[in-house]
């Protein structure tokens, strides 16, 4: 199953055993892996509930109830979400740079299994990975590419950027889940603000 995405990122077959999620066969594969030279990567399952932590610090109402299976070299997280308010069977999105929560109208089997010319390339932006590569970026496995300060970057036009720099995912979601915990929580918008469906860029 899965075949697009097993072929794309040269894996063997994604086999899940009887009953067993997707996301489960996923990180009982790549668990602990970075996947062409960080353009995604799957977390072990430690790391998984780490970051987790940092996204229910920004969004307490979710109750911790969702669980991360990757993340993009930009540190975008994809996640499954079990939050009454939400499809559980579709695929949210977290973005440290904004520390947005997004659902995507797809479940997971779709997602892993999108084509990858017309739709997953997108969502990883690979156009911008590899541009990034080619200037000398790296990332070693646990990194990504962010800005010291990611949330100031939001609204900003690309020429006014400062230049992506490889930093340890972590502390990268964890100051982004600070300041967005204390904005939602003193702004009390939550629920009209943190869902929406989102496009991703075509290049």
């Amino acid at each position: 199953m899965l075949d697009n995405f097993t072929s794309y990122f040269d894996l063997p077959p994604l086999d899940p055993k009887e009953g067993e999620p997707p996301e489960k066969a996923l990180v009982g594969l790549c668990g602990g892996q970075q996947l062409l030279d960080g353009l995604l990567t799957i977390p072990e399952r430690e790391e998984s509930i780490r970051l987790c932590a940092a996204i229910n610090r920004a969004f307490p109402r979710l109750g911790g109830a969702f669980s991360l299976f990757a993340y993009t070299w930009r540190g975008t997280g994809f996640a499954l979400t079990r939050w009454e308010g939400l499809d559980s069977d579709n695929v949210v999105i977290f973005f440290p740079d904004r520390f947005l929560c997004q659902e995507l109208p797809m479940p997971i089997e779709r997602f892993l299994d999108m084509d990858v010319a017309s739709g997953l390339a997108a969502y990883l932006e690979e156009d911008g990975f590899d541009q990034w590569c080619d200037e000398g970026g790296r990332l070693a496995y646990g990194t990504c590419a962010g800005y010291d300060d990611p949330l100031l970057c939001d609204g900003m036009r690309d020429k006014e950027r400062p230049p992506l720099e490889a930093m340890p995912i972590q502390p990268y979601w964890d100051h982004a889940a600070e300041v967005v915990g204390m904005r939602e929580r003193h702004a009390d918008v939550w629920a009209e603000t943190a869902f929406k469906f989102w496009e991703p860029p075509m290049f």
